[in-house]
């Protein structure tokens, strides 16, 4: 006698199986936006973070400050892209459509961080 095994259905599966797919879209929405709201707020915090320590680091602000930190932070981006990233970051938007369009409906790892790190 032969059995059919089905496969086993994730905890995912299990949860949303419960809710309309209008009841999951609006969760996973609202998860999005606070998430990004956060990172939003962490980037800001980060950037303010960075300014205050070069400001202490040069002892005050001074014009040398609006001309080189700009072009020092323009070198991280560069060295990090090229070697550490090693692809073109481009825009998320556009990566992610081309790939729904090719039915792939995947893009590499990197462009989830990249984008925010060269920021």
């Amino acid at each position: 006698m032969e059995t059919t095994t089905q496969p086993a259905r994730t905890r995912l599966q299990l949860f949303t199986s419960r809710f309309s797919d209008r009841q999951v879209l609006l969760f996973l929405s609202l998860v999005v936006g606070t998430a990004c709201g956060f990172a939003a707020v962490l980037l800001g915090w980060l950037i303010e973070s960075i300014r205050k320590g070069a400001v202490s680091l040069l002892g005050g602000e001074t014009g040398i400050l609006y001309a080189v930190i700009p072009g020092v932070g323009m070198l991280v981006v560069l060295l990090l892209v090229r070697y550490l990233i090693r692809d073109n970051i481009g825009h998320g938007v556009t990566k992610v459509l081309v790939a729904v369009s090719k039915n792939e409906s995947r893009i590499r790892p990197h462009n989830m961080y990249s984008s925010i790190l060269t920021s």
